[in-house]
């Protein structure tokens, strides 16, 4: 059974009634019986206030209390018996209302509304009956018009229902509200139960809204209805001549101007819809909406300074807008307004509007210009009055690094921390910079110096293991994590470290060991889920310990949990070409985390190795030429390049890979045997060349 939604015109008059102030419907001089109305009233009072918070289900028992105090409340009567059609049961709403019309013979109102139910129950003949007994007494009640149209429909009574529709403009009524509300409701009825070309709409609806409008003709709320009627029929000319005619009564009637601009727009007037949105911007500057609106339109416009200056204003009064963001970076590219934008994005940073979307942008700026003296001016200073942002930090020792004054301005960060002992957030970026200037044995003093005093959170302990496991320190660094366990039990990042610190002491038995209790305590556990982290530091051990097949299925898992996670992608493209399988899935893989990461050298390594397995020399050379470059000629990189190399029939080059690899690590793998065959190589092919007539 289908059931109309609450949203229906005609229910909001009566929702709104029900709210009003309470009056008992009997004589207060009774006794007795005033005391139960008082109580009536009270507990009227609160139910409503439920209502409001919790909804009506909470309300209901309290609403009924109501009624065995006080009987006669019709309208409280009304509103029950209309949230059960609402819950599809209109069974029990006409139950209600009958009980209600025991103690109210007369109300005209629950009569409607019952005459609708017998219509919802398809006893259409006793609809009707009711409906037309109801409107002979009051020709107002909205609910009757409903019933008669649908039971007549239902009946087939063509000629009843189409006299219905066309008189509905003769009825004597002088209520504005009835004349909207009939309108609507009929318009809903027509557009929803018949194929009535656009005209054949018209022809009923249109005089009842002007009907409304002779009654009140400068009520701007009734242009709207009667522009939105037409909006419905897609006649957007008809909709926009009576909006205009709207506005001449009440110009800054905001809603009125929106819907003129919209159609404007839609229409193509792209300078006129321009024009409304901006006189609707002047009446509500305060308006996000409108600000965004009236800054896309002045785009479309070519007026780039005023879209500029509205964009800026709604970045700033809302850092987290994303595409106003991208659209004011776009502005300032494109005009070459560099220095503006820097001023922009500094006087959001003073303000206090920071996030990582400002940061970004500002460093970018600076960084363009190559203005990092500038940039070193204004983050030494804000990071003072903000000791505990670390990006800022992070940006402002870059430029140091740009400069070549890292070692220099150790000293401002000592400086800070004398100023703010208190702040972790100094001593970690203090132990970064020790770090970046290779002065390791500064950076382990700040971090023990630090646990000794306050033992550091869990973000500086981390930091710290990762220094020790840098430094080849594992017996310091097993001290660290035994007592770091006791202090954060449970952090599945402890336990990856852990496993990191054995794993690169090739005691790869006890690493996995580490990892297998890991996965099995937390994986599934949204407590303590486990990271992408986690999958490829596991991934990466079980590929050293030569369990391949168990590192697929780690790197798997982990791709199943964050498919676009580059790192996954290509650390399982890398498993993959490195055992010479599945070389298809592998590069696109590759070529799915470089387009992530596209002058990541390792990634591009990875890439190059698939074109060599496949067989691609002369695809997988220039990569690895550019990856030597930017990995700072890693030596897996050299390795693989010096196979590439040898197998062109470039063995000298080959060999001189090699002599490097060997010369950066004494103890690679292979590297000796690869050198001294190649040398032996080159000596027999020499020998050759000289015994050759």
């Amino acid at each position: 059974m289908e059931v109309y939604p609450s949203s229906e015109p005609a229910l909001n008059s009566l929702n709104a009634e029900r709210y009003q102030t309470y009056s008992p419907t009997v004589n207060m001089e009774l006794g007795d019986r005033s005391e139960l109305l008082a109580q009536a009233q009270a507990l009227y009072a609160e139910a409503v206030r439920v209502e409001s918070s919790r909804g009506f289900l909470e309300a209901q028992p309290l609403y009924e209390k109501v009624l065995t105090l006080d009987p006669s409340f019709s309208m409280l009567q009304w509103r029950m018996a209309y949230n059960e059609i609402q819950q599809n049961q209109p069974q029990q709403a006409l139950s209600i209302i009958l009980r209600g019309l025991e103690a109210n013979p007369k109300s005209t109102t629950l009569k409607a509304l019952a005459s609708w139910t017998y219509s919802l129950l398809r006893q259409h003949r006793e609809a009707i009956r009711v409906a037309k007994d109801v409107l002979s007494q009051n020709f107002e009640e909205i609910y009757a018009y409903r019933a008669l149209y649908e039971s007549q429909k239902a009946l087939g009574l063509d000629a009843d229902l189409q006299s219905q529709i066309k008189n509905a403009s003769l009825i004597p009524s002088t209520k504005v509200k009835f004349w909207t509300d009939l309108a609507l409701l009929y318009t809903e009825l027509l557009i929803h139960d018949s194929n009535l070309k656009k005209n054949e709409l018209v022809a009923p609806i249109a005089p009842l809204y002007k009907k409304a409008l002779s009654l009140d003709p400068e009520n701007s709320d009734l242009f709207k209805q009667y522009g939105d009627f037409y909006q419905k029929l897609d006649d957007g000319d008809q909709a926009l001549a009576i909006y205009q005619k709207g506005v001449e009564f009440q110009p800054d009637d905001l809603d009125l101007l929106l819907r003129i601009g919209r159609i404007q727009h839609r229409q193509g007037n792209t300078k006129e819809a321009y024009q409304t949105f901006e006189k609707a911007y002047q009446l509500r500057p305060d308006s996000p909406m409108l600000r965004e609106l009236v800054a896309t339109m002045a785009l479309q416009m070519g007026n780039f300074e005023r879209a500029i200056s509205l964009n800026e204003e709604l970045v700033f009064r809302n850092p987290k807008n994303e595409a106003a963001h991208r659209t004011l970076l776009g502005l300032y590219e494109k005009h070459g307004m560099k220095e503006r934008a820097i001023a922009f994005y500094e006087r959001m940073m003073t303000a206090g509007s920071s996030n990582d979307l400002v940061l970004d942008s500002l460093d970018d700026f600076y960084q363009k210009g190559g203005l990092y003296p500038r940039g070193i001016a204004f983050f030494e200073k804000w990071v003072q009055d903000h000791p505990h942002e670390v990006r800022p930090f992070v940006i402002l020792t870059n430029y140091y690094e740009r400069e070549q004054i890292l070692e220099q301005k150790i000293t401002f960060f000592q400086d800070l921390i004398h100023q703010h002992p208190e702040e972790l957030t100094l001593y970690t970026i203090l132990t970064l910079i020790f770090e970046r200037v290779k002065r390791w044995d500064d950076a382990e003093k700040v971090y023990e110096n630090l646990m000794a005093k306050q033992g550091g959170d869990i973000d500086f302990v981390e930091n710290y293991l990762m220094l020790l496991i840098r430094q080849k320190k594992y017996a310091r660094a097993e001290d660290v994590m035994k007592e770091a366990k006791n202090r954060f039990p449970d952090v599945v990042a402890l336990g990856v470290l852990e496993g990191i610190i054995f794993r690169d002491q090739k005691k790869y038995d006890q690493a996995l060991a580490v990892f297998d209790s890991i996965q099995k305590k937390f994986e599934g556990d949204k407590r303590g889920e486990l990271s992408i982290e986690f999958y490829l530091e596991m991934g990466m051990t079980q590929e050293l310990a030569t369990q391949h097949d168990l590192a697929e299925k780690t790197f798997q898992k982990g791709l199943d949990r964050a498919p676009q996670d580059f790192r996954i992608q290509n650390a399982l493209a890398y498993l993959w070409a490195d055992q010479g399988i599945h070389l298809d899935e592998a590069l696109v893989l590759s070529k799915k985390s470089l387009e992530t990461r596209p002058k990541e050298g390792s990634y591009m390594d990875t890439l190059a190795w698939i074109h060599f397995k496949k067989g691609n020399l002369m695809e997988a050379l220039p990569i690895l030429e550019e990856a030597r470059v930017l990995t700072q000629e890693e030596p897996e990189v050299l390795e693989h390049l010096a196979e590439v190399y040898q197998k062109l029939g470039r063995e000298s080059d080959s060999l001189a890979l090699w002599e490097k690899i060997l010369e950066k690590d004494n103890s690679y793998p292979r590297a000796k045997e690869k050198a001294i065959a190649l040398q032996e190589e080159l000596k027999q092919s020499k020998a050759h060349v000289k015994s050759s007539p």
